[in-house]
This record gives C-alpha cells, structure tokens and sequence, in this order.
C-alpha cells in the first residue's frame, strides 16, 4: 500500500508538472525529454518490427507462421546475451563518463568488441551443433534454424557499438540503430518472402541487418575509437555474469511461452497464439524507451551520489501513461484490433488479447524496475527473475490443454514476480531516504 501511494502521488506530480511547465514556456525534464525521444524512436523501431511480423502472418498463414514465430520466440532468447553486452557496455560507459575519462571508454570498446566477437563464433557453432535437439523439439525443418545460428555472428559486436552510444546518451543515434535494424529486416524479408523463399526468407533478414546496422553505429563512435587508448578491462563474472543472468530471464518471461506453445499445442492453435503474443507485446514493448532513457541517467546519478529512486518513480509513472491506453483499446475493441492486423484467419484471438496484455503490462513494469536496480548495481534481482522463470515453464508444462491455460499461468507468475520486487524497492528507497537524512 505504501508503494502504491508513492506511485499515485509521483503520477499525480509529473501531470501538474506537465501542465505548469506547459504554461510557464520551461523545458520538461531530461529523463522526460530523452524518454520522448528514445520512445518515439521505439515506436518507429517496433512499428516496423510489428509490420514485419503482421506481413508475415499474412503471407505465410497460421501454420508457417507459428514455425516462424517459435524460430524467433527463441532467436530472442538467445540474442538477451547481446541485450547483456548493450546493458554492461552502457553502464561502464556512463560511469566512465561522469568521471570523465573517454580514453578509459576507448579501452572499454576495444575490450568488449574483442570478446564479442569470440562469443558470436561460439553462439554460432553451439546452436547449429544443437540443430538436431532443438528441431524435434519444436517440430520443424533444420534450415530455418541453421540460418537464425548464423544470424548470431554479428548480433555482439553490434550490442557494444550500441552499448558506447547509450552509455553517452547519444539517444537519437542510438534510437536510430534500432529503427534501421527493424526496417532493413521488413524489407527484406517482406522481398525474400514474395519470391518464394518462406520462413526462410523471413530469417535471412536478419543476418542482413546485423551486419548493416553494425557498420551504421561503427561510424556514429568513430571519435571514441580515435581517442587513444587506456587499458580497461571488467570482471565478466561479476556484475556483467548477474546482467546476463538477469537479462536472460527475463527475456524468457515473455518468450518461452511461445515455445512452448509450438511443443504442447496444435499447428493452428499455436500460430493464433502466436498472434496474440504479438499483439499483447505492444504492450510490453512501447514504453521500451523510458528503459532507454533511464538506465544511463540512474547509473550516473548513483556515481555521483544524486538521488534516483525519483527519477525510477517518474519513469514508472511514464509507463504507465504509456500502456494504459493500449491496454483499454484491447479491452474495447479486441474484434477490431485483430481482424484489422492478422485478418479474419486469426480471429479467435480476440477472447484472449486483454489478458495476456494485462500480464504483459506486469511484466512491462519488472523490466523496468530491473534496468533501474542493475544501473545502480543490485544485481540480486537476477534471482527473483530466474525463479519466475522456473515458475512460469513448470506451470506451463503442467497445465497446457489449450491457450487460456498458458495465458493463466503467465498472468499469475508476473504477478508473483511483482510482489517480490516490491520489497527489493522498498529497501532501495529507505536507502535513499537515510542518506539523505543523514
């Protein structure tokens, strides 16, 4: 109860603040500026994501695209590791930042672009060494597999490049990388399926725009790489072992039930799954720039000393303004939203969109909650993700006779994962509060 005032009471400042700044002619705040910019970008990067996976559902039907879909779920999954590299990258950067040392963030560039480089070979070899496992696994043909493998060469070293530049809060060219990696992987997997090649084409994709968007940062942190060097190098098993450990739960969260989906379902009930997870996900993905945004300003702020629970709370509150409304419009329109984007194939969707949405709004809310605790170096939430996970895959295993019964398990473990991190903010915020006594 006592983090929900808090809550209410921050959204009910932010809109005054809104309004007085409005009237006065002022600037909002930074996190609120960089958040609009990084969430404009966002929502330009999964407009064209969403007309990716809308043009394929289309193109390729219910069946093939419930392959497809599966191929991704666990693409996602393994690309947290790059997710992982863009985390750590960014907070060494920012720390490296507010104490001014740019030749330290040369050293760290040159040291993590080296280990990423050898964790793509490996990433590569390990999934197509598992290729016979994994196929009788999700019931498809080894191609399509093999092909998001190589998909992985470049994912890492394209993740640092990311890393350096949010780290710097060069949020609009940062925000740019993702756009253009969400529009080359439309295009062309859109001209790749129109010609013949299927689910393979839709993958192709996205080996294509690892290697173009990589070259794009490359040449937007060319004046971090002339800087000459100082030698810094990190621990990887420390705070960057619980980032990837946190990182990679929580990206199963929301993608393993798709794969499990595709094993316990038939082939048509797990393509109209497959719908909803992509609808419902709206959701989970808009407010992705308020994670942007939030990550580097908290991390530097806790250099510093500065008190961050507050910009957290604003960011939450952000959030929420975000989702909110997409949340309604599923609520109120579901026949519309469905037959409008998959078409009448996918209808049946519609009786399960609200739910899953409201679950993924949960999970919406623990992502951001986990960039603001590792930007501020407690990684212990790595294990309340980790054991949602476990939570969610037993659930799933035990109870799966149809979609609703995946949707419910779904929506009780976010739940749980919730209650949780409550008091691990709780515990964040008195922190803040003695120091500032004190």
């Amino acid at each position: 109860m006592v983090f929900t005032s808090i809550i209410l009471k921050k959204l009910k400042f932010i809109l005054i603040q809104y309004r007085i700044d409005k009237l006065m002619g002022k600037n909002m705040s930074k996190l609120i500026k960089h958040g609009l910019l990084t969430s404009s970008m966002e929502v330009s990067a999964n407009g064209f994501n969403y007309l990716y996976q809308l043009a394929m559902a289309r193109m390729l039907g219910p069946v093939e695209y419930g392959i497809l879909f599966s191929i991704l779920s666990l693409y996602y999954i393994i690309y947290v590791l790059s997710q992982a590299v863009i985390t750590v990258t960014a907070r060494y950067t920012s720390v490296l930042k507010a104490k001014n040392e740019n030749r330290k963030i040369k050293g760290l560039w040159k040291y993590i672009t080296k280990k990423s480089i050898y964790l793509g070979i490996a990433t590569t070899f390990l999934l197509l060494a598992a290729t016979p496992l994994t196929i009788s696994f999700l019931k498809v043909q080894p191609l399509p597999f093999i092909i998001m493998a190589f998909s992985m060469l470049f994912s890492y070293v394209l993740s640092t490049n990311q890393g350096i530049l949010q780290g710097f809060q060069r949020f609009a060219r940062f925000g740019l990388t993702r756009v253009s990696w969400t529009l080359i992987k439309f295009g062309v997997a859109v001209g790749l399926v129109y010609i013949g090649f299927g689910v393979e084409g839709a993958l192709s994709s996205i080996f294509l725009a690892n290697l173009i968007v990589f070259a794009l940062a490359l040449y937007w942190i060319k004046d971090i790489i002339m800087e000459k060097e100082e030698k810094f190098t990190i621990n990887i098993f420390s705070y960057s072992g619980f980032t990837l450990l946190s990182t990679l739960a929580f990206t199963s969260i929301y993608s393993v039930d798709t794969i499990l989906a595709k094993h316990f379902l038939d082939g048509f009930s797990a393509g109209i799954y497959s719908s909803i997870s992509v609808l419902g996900k709206i959701i989970l993905f808009a407010p992705t720039g308020i994670y942007i945004a939030l990550f580097p300003k908290t991390a530097e702020m806790n250099e510093l000393g500065s008190d961050h629970f507050d910009t957290f709370l604003k960011a939450l509150a952000f959030l929420l303004l975000i989702t909110l409304p997409v949340l309604v419009l599923f609520r109120l329109f579901p026949e519309f939203v469905v037959g409008l984007t998959f078409g009448g194939e996918f209808l049946i969707a519609k009786e399960f969109i609200f739910k899953y949405s409201i679950a993924m709004l949960l999970i919406s809310a623990i992502g951001l909650a986990m960039k603001y605790l590792l930007s501020i170096g407690e990684t212990n939430v790595a294990y309340l993700l980790l054991a949602t996970v476990i939570l969610e895959i037993l659930g799933i295993s035990y109870f799966h006779e149809n979609i609703d019964d995946i949707i419910n398990v779904i929506l009780f473990s976010s739940i749980v994962c919730l209650l949780f991190f409550i008091p691990l903010l709780l515990r964040v915020w008195r922190g803040q509060n003695n120091n500032e006594i004190s």
